[in-house]
Parts: C-alpha cells; sequence; structure tokens
C-alpha cells in the first residue's frame, strides 16, 4: 500500500509550553492567597505564638505529601485533572470518582474563601466609611450567633463576578510574564519588609514572641496546622498543568517544593512582622487579654474578629499616614483576586476531566464555541460555590477546604503506592524514598489532621464551631457524591474514552517526536488562517532554491482552565484540511513539506520552541497590511514578540495585492539600508519568476554613494552572472522614506533590510521600515538578519 504524500499528512501533537517559573508562579498564585491575610489572627486564636509551630507542621505535612505529587508527575504526566488523574487510574473506580470530586470541591471552597476575604476587606472598610451596602444589616441575628449579610453579599458578588470573567475568553498577551503573580509577591515583601524595619522601634519586642510552646499546647498547634493547612494547597495546582509542562519529570518536582519553600519563608515572615506591631495598648487592642497573640486573634472591631487581626496589625507599623495599612490591602486584595481565580480554574478542570471521562455529566465537558471555555462546568462551579460560600465563615471555609485537601492527598498517596506495585519499570525522575511506608505514613498524619480539625472551636460567640460545620460539610459534599455515582453508575457515558465509537482528538496525536536533519535548510510558516497561498509559495520557492524542507505549523490555543486533549476533534479537523491545502503548493513544486498542528495555550512561545527544536533557517511571517493608527505594531503584538526573540533570519512578508508572475522587483539600499542577506532573496525571486531587478540606492551626496555602490557591488555581480536584467538607480534624498515609497509605486514587489530599531521599542524592525510597510501600495518583503 503506497504511503500518503505528503500533503496528507498532518502532524497533531500537544505542545508543553510551561517551563520552571511558570510552574512557580501557578503555585503560588493559589498559594499565596487569603490564608496568610485573613487566618494569622484565627490561627493566634487557638495557639497564641505557638502559631509559627503550626504554620510550620502545615507546611511540613504539605512536603510529606508533595513527595507523591513530584513522583506521580514524572510517572504519569499526560493524566488530566492532576491528583484526580492518577487515583483514577491506579485505583478502584470509586476511589477514582471520589479523588476528583474531593478536588473539585476543595479548589471551590478556597476560591469560596478568597472570596470572603474580599468581602471581609470591603464591608470593614464600607463600615468604616459609615456606607451600608443596600441597607443589609451586619449582625443579623440567626441560629444563636449574627450573621454579617453586607460582608456575606460583597463576597458573593465579587465570588460570582471571577466566575462571570472566566467565562470569557481574553487574548494571549504578547509575554510570558505573570505581572499579577510578580506584584503580588512584590506588595507583600514590601509589607513585611515595612513591618520588619519597624520592629526596632517596638518596646518590649522580646516578649511578644515569647516561648512558642508556653502559651499554647501542643493539641492547639496540631489546630493551627490544619486551619493554615489550606494556604500550602497550591501544588494541587501545578500538578493539574503537568500536561502542559517541559520535561514535567524534572520540572514539576522542582516548581512544587519551590513554591512551598517560598511561601513557607513568606508566611514565616508575614506572621512574624504582624506579632510584631500589632497594638497591645488599651484604644487599639479591644481584647480582655492584651498580649500580642491576643490582640491579633480579636481585631479591631467591637465583637473577636481574628480574621481582621492582621489588617489591625497593619495599623499598628509606623510610618506616613495610612501607608502600611494601604500596602496591606493592596497585597490583600491582588493576593486573594489571583487565588481566587486560580482555585476557579483549577476546579473547572477537576470537573471537566471528570466529565470528560463520564464521570460527570458530559454538559460539563463541552467546550462553548464562540468564546472557547467550557462555560457549563465553569457556572456549576460557581452555583455550587455559593453553596460553601453563603452559609460558612472564614474559619469554616478554611477548615473545609483543609479537610477535603487532606482527604484528597491521602487518596494520592495510595494512588502512588498502587503505581509502584503495578508499574515498577515507569519512567520516573523524582522517586519517593521507602515506599510504601513513607506514603503509608503521610496518608495517616492527613487523616489526622483532618479529624483534629473536627475539635476546632466557634470563634464567635453562640455560632457552631467551625470544626463542625467543616465536616457537616464535607459529609454532605461525600454523600451527594456517592449518591450520584451510584446514579451514574450503569450510565452510559461512563464508558471509558477509549471505549467510545466516536472519534477523539487523543486518537490522532502524534505518538513520535520528528526527527530533523539538521544539515538541511528549513524554512518555517505559522499560520493563523489557510488563505495566503502566496506566502506559502514565496516559502517554497526559497526552500527549493537551497535545497531545503518548508515546515508548516499552526497552532490551536486553548484557554489555561482546560487540559490540552479538551479540544475537540472536529475543530482540529478543520485545521489539518487547512493545512493540507497548503502544503499541497510545497508538494507540487518539488518541495519537502511537513505541516504540524500544535495544541497549547501560548502560540507565541509554542512558535519560539518550534524555531529552537527544528533548528530553523529561515522564519517567513505573513502581515495582512491592516493597522491601526497609533499602534505599536506591525503584525500584533504575539508577531512582534516572535520577531524581537527569534534566532534566526526573519521575513516579514506583506503579500496583499501581490501578483503572479512578478516582473519588477525593487531593493532598497541606502546608509540606512544594506543588502546583505535581502540581495539573496531578491535573486531567488527574480530568477524564478523572471523578473527585472532594480537596486533603488537612496543617498545624500556622491561622497556616500561610493560606498553604497561598493554594498551593491556583489547583487549586481551575481545578478549578471545568473543572466538577470538588473539596473541600479542612484537617487539624491535626505528623505529615505517618502523617496522610497515614490520611486518604488510603479514595482510589483518591493524589498528591504530592517535597520536597528536601537532603543526604540515601539517597532519590532526599525521605524522607517515600519512606515513603509504600512504606506506602501505595493507588496512588501521585510529581511530582518538573524543571530546566527
Amino acid at each position: 500500500m503506497a504511503e500518503p504524500s505528503p500533503s496528507e499528512t498532518v502532524r497533531v501533537k500537544v505542545t508543553r509550553d510551561l517551563g520552571f517559573r511558570d510552574v512557580v508562579m501557578l503555585g503560588l498564585g493559589a498559594m499565596l492567597g487569603a490564608g496568610v491575610f485573613v487566618l494569622s489572627g484565627t490561627v493566634a486564636r487557638v495557639a497564641g505564638v505557638a502559631a509559627i509551630l503550626g504554620i510550620g507542621m502545615a507546611a511540613f505535612v504539605v512536603l510529606l505529601n508533595s513527595l507523591a505529587y513530584a513522583e506521580l508527575a514524572g510517572s504519569r504526566p499526560d493524566a488530566a485533572g492532576g491528583g484526580y488523574g492518577w487515583v483514577r487510574a491506579t485505583l478502584p473506580r470509586p476511589v477514582g470518582f471520589l479523588s476528583g470530586w474531593l478536588s473539585w470541591a476543595g479548589h471551590l471552597t478556597a476560591a469560596a474563601l478568597s472570596a470572603a476575604g474580599i468581602g471581609l476587606l470591603a464591608d470593614f472598610l464600607l463600615d468604616t466609611a459609615g456606607v451600608s451596602l443596600f441597607g443589609l444589616p451586619r449582625a443579623l441575628p440567626l441560629g444563636g450567633g449574627s450573621y454579617n449579610t453586607s460582608e456575606k453579599a460583597l463576597a458573593a458578588i465579587a465570588f460570582l463576578a471571577f466566575v462571570a470573567v472566566g467565562t470569557r475568553r481574553f487574548a494571549t498577551p504578547a509575554r510570558r510574564i505573570p505581572w499579577a503573580g510578580i506584584l503580588k509577591i512584590a506588595l507583600i515583601v514590601a509589607f513585611i519588609a515595612a513591618g520588619a524595619a519597624a520592629l526596632p522601634t517596638v518596646p518590649d519586642l522580646a516578649s511578644r514572641f515569647g516561648s512558642p510552646l508556653s502559651p499554647g499546647p501542643v493539641p492547639a498547634i496540631t489546630l493551627a496546622a490544619g486551619m493554615f493547612f489550606v494556604a500550602f494547597q497550591g501544588f494541587e495546582t501545578i500538578a493539574q498543568v503537568s500536561d502542559r509542562v517541559k520535561s514535567p519529570h524534572r520540572t514539576v518536582p522542582a516548581g512544587i517544593f519551590a513554591a512551598l519553600g517560598i511561601a513557607f519563608v513568606l508566611y514565616n515572615a508575614f506572621y512574624l512582622v504582624l506579632l510584631g506591631n500589632v497594638p497591645t495598648d488599651p484604644v487599639n487592642c479591644l481584647a480582655p487579654s492584651r498580649t500580642a497573640w491576643d490582640c491579633l486573634a480579636f481585631g479591631p472591631r467591637a465583637l473577636p474578629e481574628p480574621e481582621l487581626g492582621a489588617l489591625l496589625a497593619a495599623t499598628g507599623i509606623p510610618g506616613p499616614s495610612g501607608a502600611s495599612l494601604g500596602l496591606f490591602l493592596a497585597a490583600a486584595l491582588i493576593a486573594m483576586a489571583t487565588a481566587l481565580t486560580s482555585n476557579l480554574a483549577s476546579g473547572t478542570r477537576a470537573s471537566f476531566a471528570m466529565a470528560r471521562d463520564g464521570s460527570l455529566p458530559t454538559a460539563l465537558g463541552a467546550v462553548r464555541e464562540k468564546t472557547r471555555t467550557p462555560r457549563t462546568a465553569q457556572v456549576a462551579g460557581g452555583l455550587l460555590g455559593l453553596l460553601f460560600l453563603l452559609p460558612l465563615s472564614i474559619g469554616g471555609l478554611a477548615a473545609t477546604a483543609g479537610i477535603l485537601f487532606l482527604l484528597l492527598y491521602t487518596l494520592v498517596n495510595f494512588a502512588l503506592i498502587a503505581e509502584r506495585r503495578h508499574e515498577r519499570t515507569a519512567a520516573r525522575g523524582f522517586r519517593v524514598l521507602l515506599v510504601p511506608i513513607v506514603p503509608a505514613l503521610t496518608a495517616a498524619v492527613n487523616l489526622a489532621l483532618a479529624i483534629d480539625l473536627l475539635a476546632f472551636p466557634s470563634l464567635t460567640p453562640g455560632t457552631i464551631a467551625s470544626g463542625q460545620a467543616a465536616w457537616i460539610a464535607v459529609t454532605a459534599w461525600l454523600a451527594a457524591g456517592l449518591a450520584i455515582y451510584a446514579f451514574r453508575r450503569g450510565h452510559p457515558e461512563a464508558a471509558d474514552v477509549a471505549g467510545r465509537p466516536r472519534v477523539e482528538l487523543l486518537d490522532i496525536l502524534a505518538a513520535s517526536e520528528d526527527r530533523f536533519d539538521p544539515a538541511r535548510y528549513r524554512v518555517f510558516l505559522p499560520l493563523r488562517e489557510f488563505d495566503d497561498t502566496a506566502l506559502v509559495e514565496f516559502g517554497a520557492i526559497v526552500a527549493k532554491e537551497r535545497n531545503g524542507e518548508l515546515s508548516l505549523l499552526n497552532v490551536v490555543e486553548i484557554p489555561g482552565n482546560l487540559p490540552p486533549k479538551a479540544i475537540k476533534f472536529r475543530y482540529v479537523d478543520d485545521r489539518i484540511g487547512g493545512l493540507q491545502k497548503l502544503a499541497r503548493i510545497g508538494e507540487r513544486m518539488g518541495v519537502d513539506t511537513r505541516a504540524v498542528v500544535k495544541i497549547g495555550s501560548r502560540a507565541y512561545e509554542i512558535i519560539l520552541d518550534t524555531l529552537k527544536e527544528e533548528d530553523v533557517n529561515l522564519l517567513v511571517m505573513g502581515w495582512r497590511g491592516e493597522r491601526g493608527e497609533g499602534d505599536r505594531r506591525v503584525l500584533g503584538s504575539n508577531i512582534d514578540y516572535i520577531i524581537e526573540n527569534a534566532p534566526c533570519d526573519v521575513v516579514v512578508f506583506k503579500t496583499k495585492g501581490l501578483k503572479h508572475p512578478i516582473r519588477r522587483v525593487v531593493v532598497l539600499s541606502s546608509p540606512l539600508w544594506s543588502v546583505k542577506g535581502v540581495d539573496e532573496i531578491a535573486l531567488i525571486l527574480a530568477r524564478h519568476h523572471g523578473a527585472r531587478l532594480t537596486v533603488l540606492s537612496i543617498v545624500e551626496d556622491p561622497a556616500t554613494a561610493d560606498a553604497i555602490k561598493a554594498d551593491t557591488h556583489g547583487l549586481l555581480e551575481k545578478a549578471l552572472a545568473l543572466g538577470l536584467d538588473i539596473e541600479q538607480n542612484v537617487v539624491y534624498s535626505k528623505a529615505y522614506e517618502s523617496t522610497a515609497l515614490r520611486e518604488s509605486a510603479d514595482a510589483d514587489l518591493l524589498l528591504v533590510r530592517a535597520s536597528s530599531p536601537g532603543g526604540l521599542r515601539k517597532y519590532s524592525l526599525g521605524p522607517v521600515e515600519d512606515r513603509i510597510a504600512k504606506l506602501a501600495q505595493v507588496p512588501v518583503l521585510i529581511f530582518r538578519k538573524g543571530a546566527r
């Protein structure tokens, strides 16, 4: 049987576009959230100054659990859903379902905790300003206690607003710089620095820290650890994107440990700064006993509000009026907003993966075509998150999330034991020592901490204890999950994906890596659309002349809250058809042509990585010729980023209006524009089309003309040797740009080598070429010499 032609063979690959920095920032995005800002007073309430040991214990337990995640990320990097994917693949089906069910609720509860923190701070600021939200009472009598309806309304508004924002599709940024995460860390570090600088001025500072074991007994330390546990759960977010991480067997473990270490250092420094600066005078501290930890646990108002203890401590830091408080509020709001976004995305990934596996209704695994987002899963998560947010206090939310994650991590540790037993030879990077002893002991510690949280007391008089409320919520959630599993157990949708009769994307993914001959010249065209045949023909002409290869790429961008394999086969099939049509152009011209569809969330990084992987010699980028006045871009922010960072030669080709065949090619020459590099392209095109070459040399005076003629001498000699029709026109003018446009007005194609943009970052090539490309009424080809 004859093999398919190159034009019929389009490879489909899932790319890994996340590196170490991305992984660390993802983890910190979920870790550095509400926990550090609203739980410091809570842990001080039960453990006093010994809460610092509770934070350390929480970090240690998380470290033990991260060992299992680090190994499984290397042995099963393609399992969508993080912990859920690993448990489902190694343990019995009901356990796999429960792991996903726990992960979904854990992230929704963690997101609700961040929303509750935003609502708390907003309500406090409104109360301080004497403003009432819709006239809602701040102390509604309920169940023997009080319910702050204003705070809850603000929290619900924030929560639903972030859910709504997540359902919209936004353009991918041009640079992979997590500005929000960097700003959050910078603000937290700035606050810690301001607080630390004020510590030498605090009278009797040593007494504030005392002996860690004297004010709080060991049981209180375990309660503090269980309550603060949720603040370290960000590595589950890292695990969920392991199918997008480069070298996951190395990057995921390193990212998990780095994020955990950074968070631990920041948490401890933050707590010590709060404890050292919290006001203990009778005017600012209304606690019956005015030790530092008692004031931190009481808060700034008449009722005990440990959630506002950190804010009270911020007011005690000396400095310009309100500066420390403003810094605290900015850091808190940005941190909780980013953590809310991160956890909502993680919750969506969990529910989406379960729906794609048939464990949940298929509607939750649908992607809306217009926005390319899993809107149903996002809306469902928003509604279920309200079930946790509205009835539970901040302490109850933290305890609930902590229990849910502790149970999930317990199942993941059992999954590691099963993985080692059944797949002893599986390829791994990081390996946990003493398996099954270490994961079994870690699972036992998890269960002990989860059960211990049942004893967490009520922080507000007359209300149900946070630990009891948390366990009630967890029990209800587990019961609902088991009922859903029992109902769907025999449902036909619960069949494995591989067993479904319809074609899935994973069935057409290329299993092997491409092999490249580094000695061959390679022309590379990343394509967004499939109608610019002139661009592909140009690439094929150059590749044929150099006896090289033409490589075509189309990137399918997916939202960050979806796994790469969530893309529907039908959508990718459309891209395959488009690439096949263009690949036939190269095939007809006798050029080896390869076409690939890559799936990922960052098109620009995928293109840059491909340039390096394939050792590309010439990158060809198309431009349709439209650009708004004042826009910095010739091509678009992503394309500019690619041009600026490409390691090879680059051609930017405005093909609009290109005639076939080309009859006259004008090459610009001046003190600003050398012909080196662009001369070879001009010769190739003139030879292929039989076109006439005109070298347009623009100089200011006769003295400069000699140097320009020397620069163009090689081009003239080569053209004459090839028997091409070539002429050189020397025009004396200081207005390079307008002269070039006027003298080339009747050309079929204008070629120019890009000048250096220098410090003008507004332009990806050069400012004059940028304007020529925009204003020219003829097709324009701009060449930029690469670093190689």
